[in-house]
């Protein structure tokens, strides 16, 4: 025992937890990765408050829940392969990781103060609201016929979208009738996009992102008009008009509240964790739309929305701003050489799309309540299960089943190192006003989550 103390003693000083550490600035380009503050290994990721590894997040977890006291036998040694525990604990306090915000601990009295001290007179309004919307919309359909007028006017304010197609709250079958739910999640999806709109693609509408997410939630259209996604008529365009990746954010962010509206499992929650939901989704569901819809396009370079694609550096729709050229020149490269042969070899369909989707929609329940927490748990696993099922009736064989999902979930770790890259890049697009992007929407979405 005395010997094992001895060579601790003999390590160079400059390892011990004298000083805490300063977090290290965000990596200029998208290829530098971080490091782990704790043990200095890569890549490192923002786990409760700071940055680590998976293994040290894994570990304070553990440490953060049990709330055990943790001694160290030499009073402050330095922890030689994690070994002391007691020691590896403070390091993760002293580089800024919050036990408070760790698991589903009752007395998370930061996760349940902070969003209430911010949205609690707000909220109390907005649920009147919500709960006081009765009125009836016209649906409209993709084999209705009606005229341009009247299919931009057919969506009402403080109403969810299923009310479109379902009188009450929209609700999935039991699991014991998975296509049937599929499908309904399909028909969803197809009146997200709203391809079959009578309306053309349109890249010079009105849009407003002075406003915050709460206010998606009253009235997705607040933010722009519900014009049609536009990845399927994709169109060569000459002249662009300023503010175009702008457009296609706003789009595609009323096109994720449309998503998140439909679900059965979102209206569970009360309007807070909903807000907090939100927030975070962005960065994941976005890539995803955007990968699929480019391998189902068939496109040589990447889809970005409202008719337009990304193939190379003189593409008109991006004019001569270089930070937007900086990320998509390697999301491009990204997209062609990684994830489109991957989506090649999985073969994967329009049901398996939109099932994934639900499940890394729920992949988190990080910040919300016990109640909400509760929800996305049970909802991550059905729809896991719903996943499975729907690959095993197209993969007939039991081999090739196990080696599809493994896929589809070397598929999943993609997007989430690519919405690791993508939010400190984009949170700087904000500060920077980059396509009039500066606003409280992005802000929330961005900054929020850094």
């Amino acid at each position: 025992m005395n010997t094992k103390v001895e060579k601790v003693k003999d390590e160079p000083s400059s390892s011990r937890l004298e000083e805490p550490e300063e977090l290290p600035d965000l990596p200029d380009s998208t290829t530098e990765f971080l490091s782990c503050l704790v043990c200095g290994r890569t890549p490192g990721f923002r786990f409760y408050g700071s940055i680590c590894c998976y293994s040290c997040k894994s570990f304070f977890l553990r440490a953060a829940i049990t709330k055990k006291q943790l001694h160290c036998p030499t009073s402050g040694c330095n922890f030689l392969k994690s070994r002391c525990r007691a020691c590896r604990f403070e390091k993760c306090l002293k580089v800024g990781m919050i036990p408070e915000i760790v698991g589903r601990r009752v007395d998370s009295t930061l996760r349940l103060e902070k969003p209430s001290t911010s949205y609690a007179k707000k909220m109390k309004k907005i649920k009147e609201e919500i709960d006081s919307s009765g009125d009836e919309v016209e649906c409209y359909s993709p084999d209705t016929t009606v005229n341009s007028t009247k299919a931009a006017t057919i969506v009402k304010n403080h109403l969810l979208l299923p009310a479109l197609v379902f009188p009450k709250p929209f609700r999935f079958p039991a699991l014991q009738n998975n296509h049937k739910a599929v499908q309904a999640l399909v028909n969803v999806e197809r009146m997200c996009l709203f391809e079959d709109s009578p309306l053309k693609n349109q890249i010079d509408f009105k849009f407003n992102v002075q406003v915050g997410i709460v206010d998606l939630l009253i009235n997705p259209t607040v933010v722009c008009p519900r014009v049609p996604m536009g990845f399927q008529a994709i169109q060569d365009t000459e002249v662009c008009p300023p503010n175009f990746i702008g457009r296609c954010f706003v789009r595609a962010m009323l096109y994720l509240v449309d998503w998140v509206r439909s679900n059965s499992e979102f209206n569970l929650m009360p309007m807070i964790d909903r807000i907090q939901f939100c927030a975070r989704l962005f960065p994941i569901m976005y890539p995803l739309q955007i990968f699929y819809y480019t391998y189902k396009a068939k496109c040589e370079g990447v889809l970005t929305g409202l008719g337009g694609q990304y193939i190379e550096e003189g593409s008109p729709l991006f004019g001569s701003d270089s930070d937007i050229r900086n990320f998509y020149k390697p999301l491009c490269d990204l997209t062609q050489g990684t994830v489109i042969p991957l989506l090649n070899d999985i073969g994967i369909t329009e049901d398996e799309y939109v099932v994934l989707k639900n499940v890394l929609m729920f992949s988190s329940s990080l910040g919300l309540s016990e109640s909400s927490a509760f929800i996305v748990r049970n909802a991550r696993r059905r729809y896991e299960a719903m996943l499975v099922e729907t690959v095993c009736s197209r993969v007939s064989d039991a081999a090739k089943t196990v080696e599809v999902m493994g896929k589809i979930m070397q598929f999943v770790s993609i997007i989430q190192g690519l919405s690791q890259i993508a939010t400190p890049y984009f949170a700087r697009m904000t500060v920077m006003n980059t396509e009039g992007l500066r606003s409280q929407l992005t802000s929330e979405i961005w900054l929020n989550t850094l």
